[in-house]
Formats: C-alpha cells, sequence, structure tokens
C-alpha cells in the first residue's frame, strides 16, 4: 500500500512537513522516521539517499524534520505505511534475521520490513 502523504504537503507549495510531535526519528544517519497509527500498524518514512546529500542532512540528526520542513517533495522520501500483523511468524522471522533481532516489538518489526522491502538497506 502506498499512502498518499494527505496531510503532510504544504498547499501553498507543494513541499513537506512533519508534525514532529507526531514522527519520531528511528535512525537520524538515515533521516528514518516512525508514527505509530495503531500497536500493529506504523508508517515509515526515509529520505532518498541523492537527496539526502544534495541537502546535506548529515549532522542534523533528530533535528532533521525542522531543518528539512519546506525543502523536500514526496518524491523524494521512501514512504510506507507497515502492519505487521499482515505477516506471519516465519515472515517475521525472516525479516528480523539479516538484523540479528529475535521477535521483540511490533515498532521494530515494522522497521525492518520497511527497510528491507522498500529501502532495501540489508
Amino acid at each position: 500500500m502506498w499512502p498518499d502523504f494527505d496531510g503532510l504537503i504544504d498547499e501553498t507549495d507543494g513541499t513537506i512537513s512533519f508534525n514532529t510531535e507526531e514522527w519520531s526519528c528511528t535512525d537520524p544517519d538515515t533521516c528514518q522516521f516512525c508514527r505509530k497509527i495503531s500497536d500493529t500498524e506504523f508508517e515509515y518514512i526515509q529520505l532518498k539517499e541523492d537527496v539526502f546529500d544534495k541537502l546535506k542532512v548529515k549532522g542534523y540528526g533528530k533535528n532533521a524534520l525542522d531543518f528539512l520542513y519546506g525543502r523536500t517533495t514526496p518524491v523524494d522520501w521512501y514512504q510506507e505505511i507497515i502492519d505487521v500483523d499482515e505477516y506471519d511468524e516465519d515472515e517475521v522471522d525472516e525479516y528480523l534475521e539479516p538484523y540479528g533481532y529475535d521477535k521483540s516489538d511490533n515498532q521494530l518489526i515494522a522497521e525492518c520490513i520497511f527497510e528491507t522491502d522498500v529501502v532495501q538497506c540489508v
């Protein structure tokens, strides 16, 4: 499922703006953020590598969203909503194994799925 950036696009200029109280930084080195939708469903975003390099985001860490406010559009981001209930136990094990994680919390499982299927970090 590909989200439509509903409510994230500034209508005046088409740039992305995130509510930093709703989004938490899950990896400052890659500008990756997560928003909890439910106990099993999480939305992940991550700035694409070429945009990360072009905008010189390295070093902003958890403050990157403030820096990026008004500087990016939807095409600059990887984005996906992950519901861990849609994956069986064997699939979850396959997603966690390359990272060396055991089953833990649903957010970590969702992050591994996002990085493997969307960003393809593994």
